[in-house]
């Protein structure tokens, strides 16, 4: 996933001057103000003492969104989105049908487990987890599971949005590159303590091993970086009256309504 600008409030008053509506919606303005005493008080609401130290409209802004919900958005068609979590799917499950029989051929050429065959078969463990992250991928998920869901470090900006920094945790990357080494050794290995049909079957599978670990790091990246282009800001107006949603395009630095948005670029969110 592509790093994006800490929070929103970097631009924060250019994008007050693009988004008075937005003031009007948070306000309720337009409706009316005693329907607030007939509301209940939800975990998203404005904190009261908030509310009456608000000065100014970036406040009002700023406080909304440190208090909403937040989601990121995979940007895309669903029919794309659920290709995506499918292609992921498949490379997984073969990768980890191939490991399983890649170390029994292995270990029948060795004439023992080897120590290759458990760095492959810990990187087999990664790739499960991989697999169960995809499973967990939705088509608009809260910061916090998508962050709980990813091989990748989240850290949290000045929003209180979990953003991904785009830095592979170190388990998986290492892990990852061993598997690498692990096959490359495994294959000389077999051709030194074996030969004939085994070494050719075994070496086989260490390379579609290979092969399907590269195969499924690039798919499962693909999958990932369609998230956090947009983010979804979703809480209750100043007087409790109204659920209200907005969209920050990370990208063009535009805070927006989603109800305001055009149904094509919905089609997309």
């Amino acid at each position: 996933m592509e790093n994006k600008p800490n929070n929103v409030f970097e631009k924060l008053d250019t994008l007050i001057v693009q988004n008075e509506e937005i003031l009007d919606l948070l306000k309720n303005q337009k409706s009316n103000q005693n329907a607030s005493a007939q509301s209940n008080v939800s975990e998203n609401v404005l904190p009261k003492e908030s509310v009456k130290n608000t000065s100014d409209d970036k406040q009002i802004i700023s406080t909304f969104i440190k208090n909403s919900k937040k989601e990121h958005v995979w940007f895309g068609p669903i029919s794309d989105f659920n290709k995506s979590k499918l292609i992921v799917y498949v490379l997984a499950v073969a990768l980890i049908i191939v490991g399983v029989i890649s170390t029994i051929l292995t270990s029948i050429a060795f004439k023992m487990y080897s120590t290759f065959s458990l760095f492959e078969n810990i990187w087999l463990v990664f790739a499960i987890l991989m697999f169960t992250h995809s499973i967990n991928a939705k088509k608009r998920i809260q910061d916090i599971d998508l962050m709980a869901h990813s091989n990748t470090i989240f850290n949290m900006n000045a929003d209180g949005t979990w953003y991904d920094t785009n830095e592979e945790k170190k388990k998986y990357k290492w892990f990852r590159r061993i598997s690498y080494i692990a096959v490359i050794a495994n294959i000389i290995v077999i051709w030194v303590n074996s030969n004939g049909g085994l070494a050719v079957a075994a070496t086989l599978f260490e390379i579609a091993f290979l092969g399907l670990t590269i195969g499924l790091n690039f798919a499962y990246t693909n999958l990932f970086c369609m998230y956090g282009n947009f983010i979804f800001f979703t809480g209750r107006n100043l007087s409790n009256t109204e659920t209200v949603t907005l969209v920050f395009d990370s990208m063009q630095r535009k805070l927006t309504i989603y109800d305001e948005l055009d149904n094509n670029m919905k089609k997309y969110l």
